[in-house]
C-alpha cells in the first residue's frame, strides 16, 4: 500500500495549479461585473433612481406637517348668498381667422397607427439649458414631409408606437412627454433628463404644460396647449394619427394623499371610453368619457399636442379658432359660467371661470370668482399648479390677500417656486422690499430656471 502512496499525492499537487488558475478566473470575472455595474451607476441613472427611491421612502416615514382642509377663505367676510354669475364685459372680438372645419363622425373601420406612420425626427445637437418661460425657435426643420388630408372621427381609434414608462417619484409631467416623444421614435431625453431640465428641484410638484410645450418645441416639435378642450377635439386628433396630452385632477386610493394634478396621454378611444397611457397606474387604462370630463374639468379642461410637419394643417383645422386666446379663454369662461349657473356649488367650474376671465384680462371678475370659488371648498393642493388667484389679486391690488393666500400654501410644504414669486411681487406692491427680495431668491432657490424671478429680483 505504501508504493501508491507518493502517487496521490502527485495527483494532489498536480490539481492545484488548475485550482488556483479557477479561482483566480472567478474573482476576475466577479472584478468585471462589479466595475460594470459601478460604471453603469457612474455614468447612467441607475444609481440615481436607487438613491432617490431611499430618499422618498425615509421622506414618507418623517413626520409631515398637518394639511389643511381645503384652500382657505378669502380674508374679507362673504355674504352667504354667493352669486354664481359674475358680470363681465362683452368678449372681445376674435382676430380674423381661417381654418378648416373637421369633418362629421363616420362609420368607417377602427383606424389603427404605428410609429411606422410617423416622420423620424433628428435630433437636435442641442438640449436647453434655460428657463422655459416662452416659447422658442424650432431647434431643426424636419424634412418635408407630405400632408395627409384630414380624417373624419373614427367610431374606434387605438394608435401604435407609443412605449409607456413608470415615472420615478413626483414626475408625471416628463415621463408623460417622454411617452409622447416615444410615439415620433425620438428617445434622446429620459425622464431623468426631462426632469432636470423642467424642475431641477426633485420635489417640484407642479411641471406646467406651458414649459412642457416649450421643451417640446425646443427639441423640434411643434406643440400647443390650449384650456376647453372636448370630446369631439380629443376624437378629431386621434382619428387624424396624434396622442393628445391632458392635465387632470387626481385622488389615487392606494396614495392616500388626497387630491392632486396628474397628465395622462391619451392614445385611443372606442364606445367604452378612452385608452390612457398613465405613467402612475399602468399602461392602457381605460377611463369613460364621463370620468375622463370630470377629471378632466379640474384644470379647464387643458390639453397639449405635440406634433410635426406633417400634422400641422390637421392640428390648425381641428383646433380651428381656439388657436386665438381671445375667443379660447371667452368660450372657456361661457362654459364655466354655465357650468356654474347649473350648479351653484361647483367650486371647479367658479374657479374656471376665474382662470379663464384672468386670460381675457378681466382681473375684477377674475377676482371675485376666484373668492368665491374658495368659499365653496377647492382641494388644499390647488395653488401648486394654477395660479390665477394670485394674478387677479396682484392686478385688482389686494396685496394682503395675495400674501395670506401664498402663506397658507407654502405652510404645508415650503418649495413651490410660483408662490414665492407672486408674494415677492405682493410684497414689493407693499413696500418691503428686503422681504420682496427673500421671497425672490428663495423662488430661484427651489427653480434656478425661473426667468420671470430672476427678472423681478434683477428690477429691485
Amino acid at each position: 500500500m505504501n508504493s501508491f502512496a507518493p502517487r496521490r499525492r502527485a495527483s494532489r499537487l498536480d490539481a492545484r495549479p488548475a485550482i488556483l488558475w479557477f479561482a483566480l478566473t472567478t474573482l476576475l470575472l466577479s472584478a468585471l461585473c462589479v466595475g460594470a455595474l459601478l460604471v453603469r451607476a457612474v455614468s447612467g441613472e441607475w444609481l440615481e433612481l436607487k438613491m432617490d427611491s431611499a430618499r422618498v421612502r425615509v421622506l414618507q416615514m418623517l413626520p409631515k406637517p398637518s394639511a389643511p382642509d381645503h384652500v382657505p377663505t378669502p380674508l374679507g367676510v362673504l355674504t352667504n348668498d354667493a352669486r354664481p354669475t359674475i358680470v363681465w364685459r362683452t368678449p372681445r372680438a376674435a382676430r380674423a381667422f381661417t381654418a378648416t372645419p373637421a369633418p362629421t363622425v363616420t362609420s368607417e373601420p377602427t383606424y389603427n397607427a404605428s410609429v411606422e406612420n410617423t416622420p423620424t425626427l433628428t435630433a437636435p445637437t442641442s438640449a436647453p439649458a434655460q428657463a422655459l418661460g416662452s416659447p422658442t425657435p424650432l431647434a431643426f426643420t424636419p424634412a418635408p414631409t407630405k400632408h395627409a388630408a384630414l380624417q373624419p372621427l373614427q367610431t374606434a381609434v387605438q394608435l401604435g408606437g407609443v412605449t409607456h414608462e413608470a415615472q420615478r417619484f413626483n414626475n408625471c409631467g416628463p415621463t408623460t412627454l417622454r411617452m409622447y416623444f416615444s410615439f415620433f421614435a425620438y428617445r434622446q431625453d429620459t425622464q431623468v433628463q426631462i426632469a432636470n431640465v423642467l424642475k431641477p428641484n426633485k420635489d417640484d410638484r407642479n411641471v406646467s404644460p406651458v414649459e412642457l410645450m416649450n421643451y417640446a418645441r425646443q427639441k423640434g416639435f411643434h406643440a400647443q396647449t390650449r384650456v376647453n378642450g372636448d370630446v369631439e377635439k380629443i376624437k378629431a386628433l386621434l382619428s387624424n394619427g396624434l396622442p393628445v396630452m391632458i392635465e387632470e385632477g387626481y385622488d389615487p386610493e392606494r396614495a392616500h394623499q388626497g387630491w392632486m394634478g396628474h397628465y395622462l396621454l391619451l392614445t385611443g378611444y372606442d364606445e367604452n371610453g378612452i385608452t390612457a397611457q398613465d405613467s402612475y397606474n399602468g399602461p392602457n387604462q381605460v377611463v369613460s368619457w364621463q370620468a375622463l370630463d370630470e377629471h378632466w374639468r379640474h384644470f379647464n379642461r387643458t390639453y397639449l399636442v405635440v406634433y410635426t410637419d406633417a400634422y400641422v394643417d390637421a392640428v390648425q383645422a381641428i383646433i380651428g379658432e381656439d388657436l386665438d386666446d381671445a375667443t379660447m379663454y371667452a368660450k372657456a369662461a361661457q362654459r364655466a359660467q354655465d357650468e356654474w349657473n347649473v350648479n351653484p356649488d361647483d367650486a371647479f367650474a367658479a374657479f374656471n371661470l376665474g382662470s379663464s376671465l384672468v386670460g381675457l384680462g378681466e382681473y375684477e371678475a377674475a377676482a371675485q370668482a376666484f373668492d368665491q370659488a374658495r368659499r365653496l371648498k377647492l382641494p388644499w393642493r390647488m395653488l401648486w399648479y394654477q395660479f390665477g388667484p394670485y394674478e387677479a389679486y396682484l392686478q385688482v391690488g389686494r396685496y394682503d390677500e395675495l400674501v395670506a393666500l401664498a402663506d397658507a400654501t407654502l405652510r404645508p410644504t415650503g418649495d413651490l417656486e410660483e408662490s414665492y414669486y407672486y408674494k415677492g411681487r405682493a410684497l414689493a406692491k407693499l413696500g418691503r422690499s428686503a422681504d420682496a427680495r427673500a421671497a425672490f431668491e428663495l423662488a430661484l432657490h427651489y427653480n434656478a430656471h425661473y426667468d420671470a424671478a430672476r427678472q423681478a429680483l434683477d428690477a429691485m
